[in-house]
């Protein structure tokens, strides 16, 4: 959307808001402006205020504090916790009491109508993987290489591509009927949002890779006892040295066997 002047608003890529839900996150575009301007999209948050943009149509800090503090406003009558996405590594989660949560991996999130989904391709981050074992917290535990001096271990899950569960085949969500079997039962495409899909859950939500899910994170040291400690807090349980080999490996491909037994950070 083309801005107009220095008080309109504009429709962008980011900020952004992720709403978190039980195995679906909906992405709401934003729309941020110096003055009141009401979106003519249901699917479009507006926020405004003096000085919330500058002449050039992006976000001040000032437009930063007007959006979280409208939605700190309501967290409390929130279903789900909110995610303000700032920038590709850069996020604030909103809890339902109102308290805030800064974040590096923001969550992804699916546009709230099937239909949009072939317009926005879905960003993957580039991490390893590990398979927990059952009676984990999470299924899967990412990582991923900040620079030199820091490894990002997050949970993760299945990336959820599409949900065709919610709208009917006619009218909105028509989306649906194109990937539909003579059975009428959905049907995996081989790509789908720009990415290969891996499967299908609940019969009608499409899944891709395995990617940071953004509910547990911790950013330490590439040292052993660092990230093995990590892995075991987001994990919630003691994890084998079979299993902790296998994640050092995903930290560091070039010393797979490292004797874990008194690793120590050099003094």
């Amino acid at each position: 959307m083309k801005l107009v002047g220095e008080n309109s608003p504009k429709i962008r890529e980011y900020p952004h808001i992720v709403t978190l839900g039980t195995g679906r996150n909906i992405r709401w575009l934003v729309d941020v402006g110096n003055e009141p301007a009401a979106p003519e999209d249901q699917r479009v948050h507006s926020f405004y205020g003096p000085d919330a943009v500058d002449a050039t149509g992006c976000v001040t800090a000032t437009g930063r504090k007007i959006i979280l503090n409208a939605v700190k406003a309501t967290a409390s009558g929130s279903a789900s916790t909110t995610c303000i996405v700032w920038t590709p590594d850069e996020c604030t989660y909103v809890l339902q009491d109102g308290n805030v949560i800064d974040g590096r991996t923001p969550p992804q999130g699916d546009p709230i109508y099937p239909e949009d989904y072939a317009a926005n391709n879905v960003d993957i981050v580039s991490v390893r993987w590990v398979a927990l074992p059952k009676g984990s917290e999470w299924p899967f535990l990412c990582v991923r290489l900040l620079d030199r001096n820091h490894v990002e271990i997050t949970s993760g899950e299945p990336l959820m591509l599409g949900h065709f569960d919610e709208l009917p085949v006619e009218g909105p969500g028509s989306e649906l009927r194109r990937h539909l079997d003579e059975d009428g039962k959905l049907a995996a495409p081989a790509v789908f949002r720009g990415v290969n899909t891996a499967g299908i859950a609940n019969g009608y939500t499409l899944l891709g890779p395995i990617q940071p899910n953004g509910c547990e994170v911790r950013v330490v040291e590439p040292w052993p006892s660092t990230v093995f400690a990590a892995a075991e807090a987001i994990a919630g349980k003691t994890l084998t040295k079979s299993l902790l080999q296998t994640i050092w490996r995903a930290v560091d491909p070039k010393n797979p066997d490292m004797n874990l037994v008194g690793a120590l950070k050099a003094a």
